[in-house]
């Protein structure tokens, strides 16, 4: 799991098309003292980055015209295995249909209810505690077809 040296910001890369969402994560993520983030709208970019350097979490939407979530998240865990991934869609995930090896990710359902959600949410992935407890309990799901899958509507 995450381990964040005290004196290290954590690092997270942001990726989404639609820029309304890139906001949305931009003030998430300006209220959090710890984090260094970046915001892209190119997935090509983040994978780059993400091979450049140490990341701790990667958000970024599944359905992009320039390239696929899933891929992205397999880029980024391969280069940075330790790092956190939350995809997040509008759709509904069939995971059957992607080729997905040994996926460990949050997949977050657009719209979001409550930024103060998300924002716990977040917050719990990086500092490494279990974040189904400050939710309610039918705000999250395991895949059935990938358990260690977690499906999050905040």
């Amino acid at each position: 799991m995450l381990k964040v040296n005290i004196m290290e910001k954590i690092q997270v890369i942001i990726v989404d098309e639609d820029t309304t969402f890139l906001k949305m994560w931009e003030k998430v993520f300006r209220l959090l003292d710890d984090v260094h983030f970046c915001l892209t709208n190119d997935p090509k970019m983040a994978a780059a980055l993400a091979k450049e350097n140490k990341i701790d979490l990667l958000v970024s939407e599944v359905v992009m015209e320039k390239g696929n979530g899933f891929e992205l998240a397999e880029a980024v865990h391969k280069e940075n295995p330790n790092a956190q991934i939350i995809l997040s869609t509008t759709y509904n995930c069939d995971l059957r249909r992607f080729n997905l090896h040994k996926p460990q990710f949050h997949i977050l359902y657009k719209p979001y209810q409550s930024i103060e959600d998300v924002i716990k949410f977040v917050t719990d992935i990086l500092h490494d505690r279990d974040p189904r407890t400050d939710v309610d309990e039918d705000s999250w799901s395991e895949n059935e077809d990938y358990p260690a899958v977690m499906e999050w509507k905040l």
